[in-house]
């Protein structure tokens, strides 16, 4: 045989061999890291699903509480308010604040009045005469009632929110208490699919599954498809639900049709390798490959999304349009990686920071800074506007209340978050209590300005509650909570105004 072909067997069998191994190796572990990612996609999307979820029912707990500490309310429980229904239980009110039922329990846990909607419909709903007892056993538990949670009614799963009854400033024994609900229904479930733009499905599974309330989960169903969950229960355990969405097995798709196209472009290069010396085989094509491989190996290795691998300049084949190829898909996997981001740490209404980057920019803060101020605040009067102009001009309101925030935390850098509703949290430097006044102050001072919503001349102002790291907290929980109890305090004296967090007196 002569050494030509030899020489031309030799290569051809290393490549053969080259190929085989190649594909035995890297093929299920970019496979697996694709099906990873896919589960990754999946679960954060039933994250938000969750958040979501969870947001709404906070929600409905600080409507809720808001109505619980009204004068109408507390008077109407008491029997002095005889047009209280009438006056304000209208269908603009469910409407607006996304309630499917209200009932008032006396001191007595006895029925005062209950009324339902549907939010589907947009009527009035008939409720059982004994719908108001499903809530009895949880109102019958608690002796001061604050209470959001998952409940099974004759109607349906619900979101439900439990407050006592007082008085605006808190005074006199509780008149009993109030209950605010959502039917977890096709409504809702629309609502839901269309903010966070999934096709959502809800259905009542085995009441012995062992899952865990909240659970996220994500399995493949297909070859092309991927199935994420969330898994509700009521709070007594004994009904389970599950709501769902069929998502696409994009990276495992891609993934496994780069591979067909990366072992297609190598087959290529190999036959074109065999054609030439071993000489010319080094230089021009094996050296590359290597140099490609290392580098892809390095970015995996790192996990730098903002990295890309260095094209030649020097040829024009098919490894420099794979290397090409390879940075779109980096550059690909890069957006998707920062619009997660953006999902997950920032308010999509305003733009400002949401609770979990709040969470990390304190840890950071703490570590460069001794002194910390963390300002909590609401809107006063917010409720009113979200009740006679609607949400839609209740989010135009958060909006520019981000936006007046901006210049005055750029001259002092600090960070604004919004935590919630109408809430949002500060959290500056300060050298001295003066430095904070002055701050607060000015917050105030912008927020009384006259908002134009839209062509609709409102005004608002702000409670301010602080708290200082780390005199009143070391950590993020025990700053909000006592900034919260500052807020009320500020409340209770007349509102449009700050008050720092004072240890109470044991």
């Amino acid at each position: 045989m002569k050494l030509r072909m030899k020489a031309f067997l030799v290569v051809s069998i290393t490549m053969i061999l080259f190929l085989l191994l190649l594909f035995g190796t890297a093929g299920p572990i970019l496979l697996r890291e694709s099906k990873l990612l896919d589960d990754n996609n999946t679960l954060k999307d039933a994250e938000l699903i969750k958040n979501n979820m969870e947001s709404d029912l906070q929600g409905l707990s600080r409507t809720n509480r808001d109505w619980a500490v009204w004068d109408d309310t507390y008077y109407f429980l008491l029997g002095a308010k005889p047009d209280y229904v009438e006056v304000n239980l209208l269908s603009e009110t469910f409407e607006n604040n996304q309630v499917s039922f209200i009932i008032y329990l006396n001191a007595k846990n006895e029925l005062v009045y209950q009324q339902g909607y549907d939010l589907h419909q947009h009527k009035e709903l008939h409720l059982e005469r004994a719908f108001y007892e499903t809530f009895l056993p949880i109102a019958q538990s608690y002796v001061e009632l604050n209470e959001a949670l998952l409940v099974q009614t004759s109607n349906g799963l619900s979101m439900a929110s439990l407050h006592s009854v007082y008085t605006s400033i808190g005074e006199g024994p509780s008149a009993g208490t109030i209950i605010m609900g959502r039917f977890i229904d096709s409504k809702y479930l629309s609502t839901t699919a269309k903010e966070l733009s999934l096709t959502l499905h809800f259905q009542e599974k085995d009441s012995n599954s062992t899952t865990d309330a909240w659970a996220v989960a994500a399995e493949p169903v297909s070859e092309t498809e991927i199935k994420g969950s969330l898994t509700l229960k009521d709070y007594m355990n004994q009904y389970t639900y599950e709501m769902s969405f069929i998502g696409q097995r994009h990276f495992y798709l891609e993934k496994k049709e780069s591979i067909k196209q990366l072992g297609f472009l190598l087959v290529l290069i190999g036959l074109f390798f065999i054609l030439f010396i071993l000489l010319l085989l080094d230089r021009f094509i094996l050296s590359r490959v290597y140099r490609m491989s290392l580098q892809l190996n390095r970015i995996q290795n790192e996990k730098n999304v903002s990295e890309r691998i260095r094209t030649s300049t020097k040829y024009r084949d098919e490894l420099t349009t794979l290397e090409n190829s390879i940075n779109m898909m980096l550059q690909s996997l890069e957006e998707k990686h920062n619009e997660v981001t953006k999902l997950a740490y920032y308010d999509h209404l305003t733009l400002l920071p949401n609770r979990y980057l709040l969470e990390e920019e304190f840890r950071k803060r703490i570590e460069a800074h001794s002194s910390l101020a963390l300002l909590f605040f609401d809107l006063d009067g917010f409720k009113r506007i979200n009740d006679t102009l609607g949400h839609e001009a209740g989010d135009v309101l958060l909006q520019t209340v981000a936006n007046r925030l901006a210049p005055v935390l750029a001259k002092v850098d600090g960070l604004a978050a919004r935590y919630g509703g109408d809430e949002f949290v500060i959290l500056v430097r300060y050298h001295q209590h003066a430095d904070i006044i002055a701050l607060a102050n000015a917050i105030i001072a912008k927020f009384g300005e006259m908002y134009t919503i839209p062509s609709q001349p409102v005004r608002i102002s702000a409670s301010i509650g602080i708290s200082l790291y780390p005199q009143d907290g070391n950590t993020l929980d025990e700053l909000l909570k006592n900034a919260d109890i500052a807020m009320y305090e500020a409340k209770k004296g007349g509102k449009n105004q700050w008050a720092f967090y004072t240890i109470p007196i044991q």
